[in-house]
């Protein structure tokens, strides 16, 4: 991986046929690689194949995948992101919240929004911040509905979506939490 990487940041695509021949191999640590790479170099040319990949057998080969649709943001690339919020692997499931997070277009919010009712406080924590980065009044009534949750992470992802995305209300809100919000997270909601 390391050579591909320095072939890459020379602007040399040399190694594209062995990363290409990588994704076809049987160990799935040794896909991962070749999906990364292969996205690397190609660019966006790379994203039907890369589709494909997020449902393929292999979580690493998934989230390789996943993480490299993430990186081209675009958002043709919605619904192949959607389908890995249903996968059963949580950093999968994270890298597609994100992804959809780095778009930043209102088509992606029909997804988070599914997605925050999940049951781990994580992923519901991810797509909050995700749907905060939308910038849409769309997003405001689910993130009103995090500020209701029983995991202090979650209430704490609403709020600053809340104060981003609706910052009228929003302070109404920060008001109001300050009785239950710990002071770290003021700190870190004051950034």
């Amino acid at each position: 991986a390391a050579i591909f990487e320095v072939y890459y940041r020379m602007g040399s695509d040399k190694p594209l046929p062995r990363a290409k021949a990588m994704v076809n191999e049987p160990d799935p640590p040794t896909r991962a690689v070749g999906v990364r790479f292969v996205a690397k170099f190609e660019g966006p040319v790379a994203l039907k194949g890369l589709h494909e990949l997020v449902l393929d057998g292999s979580t690493l080969v998934r989230r390789a995948a996943v993480q490299a649709i993430a990186d081209f943001a675009r958002v043709d690339s919605v619904e192949s992101l959607g389908a890995a919020l249903n996968d059963v692997d949580k950093s999968v499931k994270v890298a597609a919240i994100r992804g959809l997070g780095r778009i930043q277009d209102t088509s992606v919010i029909r997804h988070l929004t599914f997605v925050v009712g999940d049951r781990d406080p994580e992923v519901k924590r991810e797509a909050l911040m995700a749907l905060s980065g939308v910038h849409d009044p769309a997003v405001v009534p689910t993130l009103q509905m995090g500020l209701v949750d029983p995991s202090i992470v979650v209430r704490t992802a609403a709020l600053r979506g809340m104060l981003e995305s609706d910052p009228t209300n929003g302070r109404m809100y920060f008001q109001s939490a300050l009785l239950w919000l710990p002071h770290d997270a003021i700190r870190d909601i004051a950034k």
